[in-house]
């Protein structure tokens, strides 16, 4: 495939329409989408980030499942531990054998657990690699300055209905406020502790939730470019004349608080500081044990920690290129209707 024309193909200059920008709806945004012909490479060029993302993505929800299943068990052996602790000290009748077998299990139980989490850990840092590299290929920054949106993918906020946001939204709030509930503190009673293990088996469900609907995200995504090539045929041919789409390069990053994506930036700055603060923790922790058995930990916590640094960085600089933009004149929708 040759070279598409860009922004700078005719000597008196093309006609330059702005993409519509902030709040549009789930109708204005498809109609947005397929306005804008798609002249770059077919396949495009995340297609193969895009598949390993939901690779990891599968076998998080395994993990998730998984740990699940070896909660709901642990609550069970909780409660036969803590059954025949309880004869005992009351000077009931217990029977030995059945607490012996019970508290085996459960050490075992502890064992898969810390598997799966080292498991889980590996692939959190799979996830977001993926889809850093995902989200990155899908508009490259290069030739978007250079050809406009002609040549790369939609943005995402074109792509996610609200319907999607909201349920995205309400499910990593709430598998956040039912892990907080599934915790085992100092204070926690010995009867307690079976409800906390179920809490944090429904929190590892909506966990893998969340996952699934990152799955429907990337393949909402290649059906929204495949729908977008079919309508682009007759430019992609050279029939009709094609204008250029003036850029969008900020359109996948986080809107301001009162935009269109305004409560989900909220609750991706409280995932992100989270993700932070619990993988600095591991990190510090994992630091001073001294010992080669917190060495795996570290491997993960590191990278996901030094990540969460540069997401930090990278908003920074974003809230300083948007405050310089604030003093060019704002330039009006002129296509898209």
């Amino acid at each position: 495939m040759g070279r598409w024309p860009g922004p700078a193909s005719t000597p008196t200059g093309p006609t330059v329409l702005v993409p519509p920008q902030g709040r549009l709806s789930d109708q204005e945004a498809q109609a947005a989408r397929l306005a804008v012909p798609y002249l770059g490479p077919d396949p495009a060029p995340s297609v193969v980030a895009g598949k390993v993302a939901i690779g990891f993505l599968i076998v998080g929800i395994i993990s998730r499942l998984a740990a699940a299943l070896v909660f709901v068990q642990r609550a069970s052996l909780d409660r036969q531990v803590a059954d025949q602790l309880n004869r005992r000290a009351t000077g009931q009748a217990f029977d030995p054998q059945a607490l012996y077998t019970a508290s085996s299990a459960l050490t075992d139980n502890r064992h898969t657990t810390a598997m799966i989490s080292i498991t889980y850990l590996l692939v959190l840092l799979g996830i977001t690699v993926s889809f850093f590299i995902w989200r990155a290929q899908r508009r490259p920054k290069a030739v978007l300055e250079a050809f406009g949106e002609t040549h790369v993918e939609s943005p995402l906020r074109w792509v996610r209905t609200r319907a999607y946001r909201s349920l995205l939204g309400g499910l990593i709030v709430a598998s956040l406020l039912i892990g907080f509930q599934g915790s085992v503190t100092v204070n926690t009673t010995a009867a307690d502790v079976a409800g906390k293990r179920m809490w944090s088996a429904v929190a590892c469900l909506g966990w893998a939730c969340v996952w699934v609907l990152q799955i429907l995200l990337v393949r909402a995504s290649e059906r929204a470019h495949a729908d977008r090539l079919a309508a682009s045929s007759a430019q992609r041919a050279g029939e009709v004349p094609v204008p250029v789409f003036a850029p969008l390069p900020r359109a996948d990053q986080s809107a301001q608080v009162g935009e269109s994506e305004g409560a989900l930036w909220i609750l991706r700055s409280a995932g992100l500081f989270m993700v932070g603060l619990i993988s600095g923790f591991v990190l510090i922790a994992a630091i001073g044990e001294h010992s080669m058995e917190v060495v795996p930990y570290a491997a993960v916590a590191a990278p996901i920690f030094g990540l969460v640094v540069w997401a930090y960085v990278r908003r920074f600089q974003r809230k300083a290129e948007r405050r310089a933009a604030g003093t060019q004149p704002q330039v009006t929708l002129t296509g898209y209707q």
